[in-house]
């Protein structure tokens, strides 16, 4: 069960640093405490609100003090008199902004995963509230804004964060690309330490992909890693764009190209391995004339499921015969699946076995 830390959220005498925080802060105390006000007087310098029930004591009055823009409450009844202190289910003051409010303590807590409907839960086992999904998902999102700031703010910073990246980490590359109006096209982000790692000590293997973003601002998240001694990711680049274009995926190998000569890489000795995406190949043959395209295996098990889905059932003999090193186990277990699923053989052999196959491959250090 979460526990939300609701309690002193309004005190007499506590002070605020303007009226917004003030009223969040009432707002706040309304929904977990469950019940509404209704406003006598309000003006920037003052305000006053009762309880919504007829006949409650329960009272309360802010101003503001003077010259400065704090808010001080300077009475406050905080007893009800009242018989409707039961949590009302269509409560006014149950905003995104107030929920939000009262998720953000919960929400810094690290390692995770708040999803909406746990959130509907945990409030309706704390404060007998009642929340669609929609309602929780709004209510996370501004918690999340409120911890980390907006998407906006985000972008404003970007062009710093890159600045002091590259003064605190010798050898990172970055790069921000814009239109003829400053807007947002493109960033690129090389990190000096894991590149000269890579340099210096791991396989000159490159793994790419592409992975969509869901936020307000939709694009694409461009990444190159390799692998270390133990098989462990180490980062080499990072890339957001519009989308997994020809133009993007160029821009990016551009900019890595630069990132890995910068720091005496070998271009011509590195085998890139990606899916079979027509925009990253293209980026790939643009700028990287020397290097081995290979596919990843995963990837290419995904594109023959999707041509024939009796491929399930023959997975084993195509990973047996992805790891065969040897000419005869290799014929053997192709020579099944193209008796019985000829479309998938059809499709391994036009890709080509060198791009795929251990035994089959021509550059043997991406093994």
């Amino acid at each position: 069960m979460t526990i939300y830390e609701t309690s002193d959220l309004v005190k007499l005498n506590q002070t605020f640093e303007n009226k917004e925080d003030f009223l969040m802060q009432l707002r706040t105390k309304c929904v977990t405490e469950g019940f509404q006000i209704k406003p006598k007087y309000s003006d920037k310098s003052r305000y006053t609100a009762t309880c919504i029930s007829p006949n409650c004591s329960w009272q309360i009055t802010a101003r503001c003090i003077q010259d400065s823009n704090n808010f001080q409450v300077r009475k406050l009844n905080d007893l009800h008199t009242c018989s409707n202190t039961q949590i009302l289910p269509n409560n006014k003051h149950a905003t995104k902004k107030v929920l939000g409010n009262i998720l953000k303590e919960v929400m810094k807590q690290e390692g995770r995963v708040y999803r909406p409907n746990d959130i509907r839960t945990d409030m309706s086992a704390r404060f007998k509230k009642s929340l669609s999904y929609h309602q929780a998902w709004k209510a996370k999102c501004y918690a999340i804004e409120m911890l980390r700031g907006s998407l906006e703010d985000s972008f404003q910073i970007l062009p710093n964060y890159l600045y002091n990246l590259r003064l605190s980490n010798p050898g990172s590359v970055t790069n921000i690309r814009t239109d003829n109006k400053g807007r947002f096209v493109m960033s690129y982000m090389s990190i000096g330490a894991t590149t000269l790692s890579f340099v210096n000590y791991a396989r000159p293997v490159i793994i790419v992909d592409g992975a969509h973003l869901k936020s307000r601002y939709l694009g694409t998240n461009l990444i190159a890693i390799a692998m270390d001694a133990n098989n462990g990711i180490l980062p080499l680049a990072y890339g957001i764009g519009a989308g997994e274009t020809t133009d993007h995926w160029t821009r990016f190998f551009g900019n890595l190209r630069d990132s890995l000569q910068s720091l005496g890489c070998c271009i011509v000795n590195l085998t890139i391995i990606s899916d079979r995406a027509p925009a990253i190949a293209a980026g790939i043959s643009n700028v990287f004339l020397e290097v081995f395209n290979a596919l990843c295996a995963r990837h290419l098990l995904g594109n023959l499921k999707s041509v024939s889905k009796r491929v399930k059932s023959y997975e084993w003999h195509y990973w047996k015969m992805y790891k065969a090193y040897r000419k005869s186990d290799f014929d053997h277990h192709y020579g099944i699946l193209a008796r019985r699923i000829p479309d998938s053989a059809r499709t391994l052999t036009t890709v080509g076995f060198n791009r795929w196959s251990r035994h089959h491959a021509d550059h043997v250090r991406y093994a």
